[in-house]
């Protein structure tokens, strides 16, 4: 039920552009995998112990395979799950700043804790996130127990819904990358300065192409995509991104050329809208 309704959110997304994806068990995936989903629901008029702050319930439902599905719940202050993400994401960008263990342990409790006995015991070894509401931006490999961070323990994954991947691997060829990203403040959004870092990286990995800052505007972009036709596109800058993907926007230092089109990987072609202030879709 869970992946019916997050399959119908994205359906209304993309409009209906994912309606012929099949279900897809996480056992035939990858035996060693458990399949984390969360769900955050507000209680508006209920109260906590204190009788004067409205709460939310964070509900976390683990399948391991072979398994009956694990499923246990937090009661929370309202927004508490979110001002925790907030936290977190802002030490973990920030490099200045000396790590926080407070807001990783907390989210950690939330949502490994109770069950990470059953993971240990079912021989988990990779846990797939499937995350719900706010905690979509949540950087699970930071989650920490008190001794060691969860990546430590557990290789991790973030997706929208099992039922959108294809679960066969990669085939054995030649992968290639675009790259593309912005390190300059633009648009009101802070200055990126690692992202050049990241996309070198990336490209002393695997054979990549790179749009970087002024090379980096939509229509050399489009034309990348037209003409490489390469199955992994790496995004790094800053963005907008609201319930109408019409809305989306990327920024990048580029003026706004005509419409282009991209191919989303379960969807039908994604028109990209024209925004003012050198953003796009």
């Amino acid at each position: 039920m869970i992946e019916s309704l997050q399959l119908a959110e994205l359906d209304n997304f993309f409009q209906d552009a994912c309606s012929d994806v099949q279900p897809t068990r996480v056992d035939a995936v990858d035996p060693n995998a458990a399949v984390v989903y969360t769900i955050l629901l507000q209680d508006p008029n209920l109260s906590s112990e204190e009788g004067t702050t409205p709460t939310e319930r964070l509900e976390v439902i683990v399948a391991l395979p072979g398994q009956p599905l694990h499923h246990h719940t937090t009661q929370l202050k309202l927004n508490q799950v979110s001002d925790t993400v907030t936290q977190l994401r802002g030490i973990v960008t920030n490099l200045r700043l000396q790590p926080a263990l407070a807001p990783a342990q907390d989210l950690y409790d939330w949502i490994v804790r109770p069950v990470a006995a059953k993971l240990q015991a079912g021989g988990a070894q990779t846990l797939v996130f499937v995350l719900d509401s706010d905690l979509r931006n949540l950087p699970v490999a930071t989650l920490h127990d008190g001794d060691r961070y969860l990546i430590e323990t557990y290789a991790t994954a973030l997706i929208p819904s099992l039922q959108l991947l294809d679960p066969r691997p990669l085939s054995n060829e030649r992968l290639e990358i675009l790259g593309v990203g912005l390190t300059e403040a633009r648009q009101g959004f802070e200055p990126l300065p690692y992202v050049a870092q990241e996309l070198d990286s990336i490209r002393a990995e695997l054979p990549a192409e790179i749009l970087l800052d002024e090379a980096f505007t939509k229509a050399e972009f489009q034309s990348k995509l037209d003409i490489l036709n390469t199955p992994i596109i790496h995004i790094a800058t800053h963005g907008e991104f609201s319930s109408q993907c019409r809305r989306d926007v990327l920024s990048s230092p580029g003026t706004i050329a005509s419409t282009p089109k991209i191919s989303a990987s379960c969807c039908k072609v994604v028109p990209v809208m024209d925004n003012p202030s050198n953003c796009w879709c």
